[in-house]
């Protein structure tokens, strides 16, 4: 199956011949013997249809003139076949254009920049990609309107084998890849919500009444599935089902605390070791005794 598109999409040095199906035999064949084994194709086109606009100027006007000659003025018919020879110069030259933009063909691989051109003389330039320093696209109006482009490509030495790139269909597409190719990183594309690398942040929720109903009056109920983590915007914080957060968190009190707590090297670093503390079995006074695991009473009175 051929590929067609200027711009190869999944181009591997095993899909170089499937590639270049889409070239005359001769152009193919041609190319084969040029690209290296580890080379894949990642552009190959050539040149937009209008390229051939100034050569048909030429048998247009002069079989405009053949007609104006035969069926209006009626010149004599030296005149007429002089003419019309003209014309058919004119055709004879518009279709030699048209097979010799047929063999003339662009292609970038992940190494160089190359153009096969000619038809009974054949002239393959090329140019590695290293070598490019700077590139110009051009795209005017009539190329907005007709879909063609123009890159000029500049290279450190005075003398380039390649340069101009006149009359590129897909203009947008080809100068993408081959900037990614020059710069190494993939073309830029449109992300959707489906591509998205970071997660989604919901919409803060409100925090219901006692009466059930929310406080901009919607009176969507809450799962019992939705935990304190699930409410953006409470940071963690436990939120009663009657909308009264629960009173706050005492964290133990603790007498030692290792140096290295968070990343421990040593068998005797330890944790925190808390001061258990126990309520006493008289409720007259509603006393508080102390009961320390260890060290003793007096060591934890100094701190």
């Amino acid at each position: 199956m051929r590929r067609h598109g200027a711009v190869v999409r999944d181009g591997t040095p095993e899909t170089v011949e499937a590639d270049l199906a889409v070239m005359p035999g001769w152009v193919r064949r041609s190319l084969l013997h040029q690209l290296a084994e580890g080379e894949r194709i990642v552009i190959r086109t050539r040149q937009h249809p209008v390229v051939l606009l100034r050569h048909l100027v030429w048998p247009l006007v002069a079989g405009w003139v053949w007609w104006l000659l035969v069926f209006r003025v009626q010149a004599a018919p030296r005149l007429i076949e002089l003419v019309g020879l003209v014309v058919l110069l004119g055709l004879l030259k518009l279709g030699w254009m048209e097979v010799e933009r047929r063999y003339r063909w662009f292609v970038a691989t992940n190494k160089r920049i190359l153009k096969h051109e000619g038809v009974l003389t054949r002239r393959v330039p090329m140019m590695r990609l290293t070598k490019v320093t700077d590139m110009t696209y051009t795209r005017g109006v009539v190329g907005e309107l007709l879909g063609y482009g123009t890159i000029v490509i500049e290279s450190a030495g005075q003398h380039q084998a390649i340069r101009d790139l006149t009359f590129v269909p897909e203009p947008d597409e080809v100068n993408a890849a081959l900037n990614s190719e020059i710069f190494g990183e993939r073309p830029r594309t449109k992300r959707g919500d489906a591509s998205r690398t970071w997660p989604r942040i919901a919409a803060p929720r409100r925090r219901r009444r006692d009466d059930g109903d929310d406080e901009d009056g919607g009176g969507g109920a809450r799962g019992p599935q939705d935990g304190p983590d699930d409410l953006p915007g409470t940071g963690g914080v436990e939120v009663s089902r009657a909308g009264h957060p629960p009173p706050p968190r005492v964290e133990p009190e603790t007498w030692y605390r290792s140096s290295n707590l968070g990343s421990p090297r040593r068998l005797g670093d330890t944790g925190e070791i808390p001061v258990v503390r126990a309520d006493d079995e008289a409720p007259a006074d509603d006393a508080v005794r102390e009961i320390p695991l260890y060290p003793p009473r007096g060591w934890v009175e100094r701190r």
